[in-house]
């Protein structure tokens, strides 16, 4: 059997997973909360390789404050 590999995000009670067999063409998206499944999707693999791109673009600005005011020179 394939390794599986998965990325889970959680907050509060709420996880979000995607998840893909070595091999497989398709990624699966899985929202649930607890045990119950919520959302099931399947995503074609390049779709989602579009999708991982987009957050590298968006990750300088999820790691600093984009609110924080600018240092100031004053003593």
């Amino acid at each position: 059997m394939p390794a599986k590999k998965a990325v889970i995000l959680s907050t509060n009670d709420i996880d979000i997973a995607f998840s893909i067999n070595d091999g497989a063409n398709v990624v699966v998206m899985e929202v649930s909360k607890g045990d119950r499944t919520l959302f099931l999707q399947q995503i074609p693999a390049n779709d989602f390789k579009d999708f991982q791109r987009m957050l590298g673009d968006l990750k300088p600005s999820m790691t600093r404050p984009v609110f924080a005011p600018s240092p100031s020179n004053e003593p």
